[in-house]
This record gives structure tokens, sequence and C-alpha cells, in this order.
């Protein structure tokens, strides 16, 4: 364990191992800053769900610091530095309850924190700070906490992410309103949908369509390399997912020549004592689209969520501001704003 002893007490420590005593606390630190940021999305992971995300693997190598005052955990840090992608890039959470900021601690751990990216090469690094949605506030000005703290240090925006929450269920006869209008347009292309893993036979072509759905996101003017998913990591992100206690619904567009051209997923805990899910990626390769192929992953991964997780109250997703097309069959499924994301 690396410790780095600040001032006033205060040590900078980078946890060793996931069965380090001092992991409850980071842990604790970065749920509580969650909860009250993702004021409405805030389900952070449970200890078990985090210390699955923490673990290294051949693809991610992630470092986690605390700050502590003597046995209490005033604030942390996790980064994560891609090694077969985005080799110049780490990706970074820092975070600071409310009641210990204004004491340094952030601005300690930021320290620490870019040492060790410049140390491993790293020359960006990428972050998010998180508000409540409001109407006009295109910029994080002084209304977000955490804005003045990147500008000051150099940080700069690249992408705004707009969050949309969608009360659930979705009502059957929307849904069957929706399927009609798409109909009409499919043609030859089917939907084909599951819940968990992916069928063996489509795993070569999940992971590809992964990897160029990534591509094809839209993300304001980041700079990212695309994540190469081949079938070995499509199958650790299965089960990983599967460790952490979650499921995913899944659909894919297939088109007339048998190929897998679109995908959306939704994540979905296990536990029925949580009423959250999450939407992930909806994206349709560039040449099928115009087929309404979006609306109809849509449906039909709203259908099954429905069907088979009726204990969900609320799912949620982000939209980057420019995605125009993707908002606009959010806002059909009846997503509100409720927060923005800026990266």
């Amino acid at each position: 364990m690396s410790t780095q002893l600040i001032e006033h007490g205060l040590e900078i420590k980078q946890i060793p191992s996931l069965d380090s005593p001092d992991l409850r606390g980071v842990h604790a630190v970065l749920a509580e800053v969650e909860k009250s940021s993702y004021a409405e999305a805030a389900e952070p992971f449970t200890y078990s769900e985090f210390l699955v995300g923490a673990e290294g693997n051949r693809w991610e190598e992630p470092a986690i610091f605390g700050a502590f005052r003597g046995a209490e955990c005033v604030g942390a840090a996790t980064v994560e530095f891609p090694l077969t992608d985005n080799l110049d890039n780490a990706f970074v959470q820092l975070a600071v309850p409310s009641r210990h900021r204004g004491q340094g601690i952030g601005s300690a751990l930021f320290t620490v924190v870019a040492q060790r990216c410049r140390e491993r090469g790293r020359s960006k690094a990428l972050g998010w700070l998180v508000a409540d949605y409001v109407l006009g506030a295109d910029q994080p000005g002084d209304w977000l906490a955490g804005a003045r703290f990147a500008e000051k240090r150099g940080i700069t925006l690249r992408n705004v992410e707009v969050h949309r929450r969608l009360a659930l269920p979705v009502e059957n006869l929307l849904l069957d309103r929706l399927a009609d209008e798409v109909s009409r347009r499919l043609g030859e292309y089917r939907i084909e949908s599951w819940v968990g893993k992916v069928p063996e036979g489509y795993r070569e072509q999940y992971g590809r369509l992964i990897t160029q759905l990534l591509t094809d996101a839209p993300t304001g003017t980041l700079e990212m390399e695309p994540m190469e998913v081949d079938r070995a990591r499509l199958e650790y992100m299965m089960d990983r997912r599967q460790r952490m206690g979650r499921a995913t619904v899944v659909a894919v567009a297939i088109a007339p020549d048998g190929s897998l051209v679109g995908q959306s997923e939704i994540g979905v805990p296990l536990d029925q004592t949580r009423e959250d899910c999450y939407q992930g990626n909806t994206l349709v390769f560039e040449g099928h689209r115009g087929h309404s192929l979006g609306l109809a992953l849509k449906v039909a991964v709203h259908r099954e969520l429905a069907a088979q997780f009726g204990w969900l109250t609320k799912c949620h997703t982000w939209n980057a501001e420019v995605n125009a097309h993707m908002i606009a069959i959010n806002e059909k499924l009846g997503y509100e704003k409720v927060g923005r994301a800026f990266e």
C-alpha cells in the first residue's frame, strides 16, 4: 500500500487489494456521493457489486484510493486504466461528501491520481459531473458542485448527456401503437429478444456488433478509440454481470441476410427490493437505418421488461444532447428529463 501524508493528519492511501479493511470506507464514500449527486437515480452499487466491478482483468486495470483522517474515510477516487485500447486515457471518479468539502481533500486526491496517471503514461483523464436538470443550463456553472474545481485544474467540457427517466411498466396500448407504427417500415428485417447471456450462436457476431456500435455512438467532442469486444471479452462481461446479481434484457435487429445490425439492452437488478433499471446501448448500423429499427428495438426490450421484471418502477437512460434521433424515440416512449451529466 502506498501512503502519502498531506497535512493535518490527512492520508491518501492506495488500496492494495479487494480484501483490504479500508475498502468498505471507500465504498461508503462513493455510495454517499453517488446518492446525493444522482438524486433521481440513487441506487449505487452494493458492496458485493462494487467488489466484482473493481476486479482487474486483461482489458482494464483499476486503482482505488482513499483519503483518511484516522480510521475515517473522508474522500475516495477510482481510476481505470484501459490495457488494450485508449492507452493514453484514464477513467477517473473522484468523490468527497459535502460535509468534508472545502478542506483540500479533493485537491489532495486529484494530485495523487494525476501523478499516478502520468506514471502510467496517460495524457488524458475522463470523468463526469452530474446534476439535476436545469432548463437552459448548457454549461456546468456555479450551480453545479465540482464545476469550479474542474475549471481550476484545466478540465474541459467535451460532451453533455441528458438523463431521462421512464415510469414502468409502459402501457401495452402505447407499445402496441408503436409496434404498429414500425411494422410498416421493417420490411424483411426482424427483431429477436432474450434475457441473460447472449445465445451461443450469436456471440461472435454480437461482440463485433458491440464494437461497432460503441464506435458509432455520438459523444460530442470526446475522442475515443473503439473498445474491441471479442468473444473472450464478451464472455467475461456476461460472467461479471451475472456475479453482480444483474441480468440484461436484450433485443437485436436481424437483417434479411441473417446478420445482426442493431441492438438495445437494459440492465436489471435481480434483487426484487430494487426498483430501478438502466437502459444501455441502442444503436443501428448506419447502412441499415431508415427502417424504424431503433424504435422497434426499444419496444421489444420494454415488452420483455414488463413481462419478466414486473417489480421495476423506473428505467433510466442517458443520451448525448447531439443524439436527436434517439432522444425523439425515448420521448415517444415517455422518458422525461431529470438530470445532466457533463463529461
